[in-house]
């Protein structure tokens, strides 16, 4: 039996009473977690808990004053994992995740900090909610040293970087997994166990391993997490996964939806939004979610090569330590700048016809970006003028002679035009020089392409249907 409409408040209500928090998720009305369990509303009423069976009490009670006859599938018990002694313990988080980040934690861990871990609660992070996750990694962080630690994030544009080298996704994971094990064994306390879950097969992560490493008794189990410290690097990785997903959430102005289903459509007016370099620095693009995105056959790994071209990242394993604020505003202006040019031609020419680059192009830049194209054909190299012209030449084409007939009626605003165009030109140059750049920089950028483009598809959709000189 399902639960009606009209009951969904009030269920919502009374997990709320008893300390529940929610998400949102497609198709759901929520997910809910609290006290180890997790609860999920669809949207037909349907029901469904996971978790620890032995807390679902308090909320098949509720369930029944509501009226819903409770029915649960036996699951298979595992046995306890009986480790003592130092050891280490490695999970990951993000992986089945179209958006954000891969994150992989391994935490080093002695007997008498395990027991002071289960005394405050850690265990399994998929039974707990995203409050209950941040209290406790405080916790955690008070009980182990910084130095038994090791948190891998791989932002979605680093990923990406390391899946078109690996071109296996067990193999990144591998290799993230032996990076965390390799830096905490460099804590102090001696160790030659690390257990971890069982994600593939177990020479992902050996095969990985260097020197200190390859002394480490390494076990591979399903459901790892019923290890202390295994459900310690869980907590870990999912509070920094919670925090790389505000971060997103802040720059991009979006709630990124989670899973790797029904994201389609969120996706696609990303895109709309910010183009398809948004994708290589937002989603972990060989999913076959982008084909579905950006039609059959669509690929995005060539944009990620070129992206790595340009970023001058070294052959080996070196893009997870190159700065990630750079690579993402290179997959965003390699797709908004091409779009840029294009535009501006098409109105130019919509306005002065074939004398659109005499008549549109202020005499200096032609002059410059002819004596380019000149160069470049010495060269060998075929390039097309508008592909030569700078980014400052923009803002003098559009807000210069072209402004009133041409530009206005884009952009209605000048000064609303140049407020978007300098700090895009202004971001763009140190990212062209590698220097880093700061979450307030990412935000100014996205928020900029993203005005630019509106405006730029709402003036071609009134112009639909007229043609062009």
């Amino acid at each position: 039996m399902d639960l009606e409409r009209a009951k969904f408040a009030e269920f919502r209500a009374r997990l709320t009473a008893l300390g529940f928090s929610f998400e949102t998720r497609p198709h759901q009305i929520f997910l809910a977690r609290g006290d180890g369990i997790v609860v999920n509303l669809y949207e037909s009423g349907r029901v469904v808990l996971g978790g620890a069976t032995e807390r679902y009490a308090p909320v098949i009670a509720i369930l029944e004053q509501l009226g819903i006859r409770v029915t649960q599938r036996a699951t298979p018990q595992l046995p306890p994992l009986d480790f003592h002694g130092t050891r280490v313990g490695m999970d990951e988080v993000g992986k089945g995740d179209y958006f954000g980040p891969l994150v992989v934690c391994a935490t080093l861990v002695t007997e008498p900090q395990a027991a002071e871990l289960l005394a405050i609660g850690v265990r399994d992070s998929k039974t707990l909610g995203d409050t209950t996750i941040s209290n406790l990694a405080v916790k955690v962080r008070k009980i182990l040293y910084p130095g038994q630690i090791r948190i891998v994030r791989l932002p979605p544009v680093r990923y990406n970087l390391l899946f078109e080298r690996m071109r296996n996704v067990n193999r990144v994971l591998g290799w993230a997994h032996a990076t965390a094990l390799e830096d905490v064994l460099a804590f102090s306390e001696p160790c030659d166990l690390a257990i971890a879950d069982q994600f593939g097969d177990e020479s992902y992560i050996e095969d990985s391993l260097k020197k200190r490493g390859k002394k480490v008794r390494l076990i591979q189990t399903p459901k790892a997490e019923r290890e202390i410290a295994v459900a310690t690097a869980s907590v870990l990785a999912r509070d920094d996964l919670l925090r790389a997903r505000l971060a997103m959430r802040d720059e991009y102005a979006e709630d990124f939806p989670l899973g790797a289903s029904n994201v389609e459509e969120f996706a696609k007016r990303l895109v709309g939004r910010l183009g398809t370099g948004a994708l290589v620095a937002t989603a972990k693009v060989h999913f076959t979610t982008t084909g579905r995105v950006l039609g059959a056959g669509s690929n995005l790994i060539p944009q990620v090569r070129t992206l790595a071209a340009q970023a001058e990242i070294p052959s080996d394993i070196g893009p997870v330590r190159v700065d990630t604020s750079r690579l993402e505003a290179y997959s965003l202006l390699d797709s908004f700048e091409p779009e840029l040019r294009v535009f501006i031609r098409e109105e130019l020419q919509r306005a002065y016809g074939e004398e659109w680059w005499n008549r549109g192009i202020p005499g200096e830049i032609r002059e410059k970006a002819e004596k380019r194209r000149r160069q470049e054909a010495e060269k060998g190299r075929d390039a097309g003028v508008m592909d030569l012209l700078e980014f400052s030449h923009y803002e003098l084409i559009m807000h210069g002679e072209n402004w009133e007939s041409v530009f206005k009626p884009v952009f209605q605003d000048g000064n609303s035009l140049l407020a978007r165009l300098r700090p895009i030109q202004d971001i763009r140059n140190p990212v062209a020089h590698t220097r880093a750049l700061s979450p307030a920089d990412r935000a100014t950028l996205i928020g900029s392409i993203g005005w630019m483009r509106a405006k730029m598809a709402d003036f071609r959709q009134q112009l639909e249907g007229t043609p062009a000189k």
